[in-house]
């Protein structure tokens, strides 16, 4: 049964990308709020970077102003009371 946890936690540490951070911290002698810093402003360069790219497709998904001038529907007619 030991070996079952044991198992259960190399696959965590896998799944969530912690064994790189693991052998950073053996192998550049780094306290656990050195790594924890450095995973939290990984995320946030991540977040930006997911930010950035969601802009740039709702930008890509609206039409630009000339676009949209000409798709506006023009009453041929005078207007009433002319």
């Amino acid at each position: 049964m030991g070996t079952t946890a044991g198992l259960a936690d190399y696959f965590t540490v896998k799944a969530f990308g912690f064994q790189a951070w693991i052998q950073a911290r053996g192998r550049h002698h780094l306290s656990h709020a050195h790594v924890q810093t450095a995973r939290e402003l990984q995320k946030k360069k991540q977040q930006k970077k997911e930010q950035k790219q969601a802009a740039r497709e709702a930008a890509a998904r609206t039409s630009h102003p000339d676009e949209l001038r000409n798709q506006r529907r023009v009453d041929p007619r005078p207007p009433a009371g002319q």
